[in-house]
């Protein structure tokens, strides 16, 4: 989003509701995929959904909102992506 395209300060629509890409699709609807911890914590707070790939021994931290889905390789990711279904979905 460039500086003219962004909405004026007072006028940005409330927090939750903005969408992270121009295609209007909701925060809700889109899959972060990630290896830091971090990065999963904000997109979950965000209220996107999550997927953490777990390269190291060490643990999720405990202070950090969960993944929705954990796997410890990319294949191993792609398996479970198949058969995952976000918490209201249909089946």
């Amino acid at each position: 989003m460039s500086e003219r395209s962004a909405p004026p300060a007072g006028n940005r629509p409330p927090r939750g509701t903005r969408t992270p890409c121009p295609l209007a699709v909701p925060a809700s609807a889109t899959l972060l995929i990630a290896v830091h911890p971090w990065d999963v914590d904000g997109a979950s707070r965000a209220g996107l959904r999550t997927a953490w790939l777990c390269r190291t021994p060490r643990p999720y931290p405990a202070t950090h909102r969960p993944a929705d889905v954990t796997a410890a390789s990319l294949p191993e990711l792609a398996d479970r992506l198949l058969t995952w279904r976000p918490p209201g979905a249909p089946p």
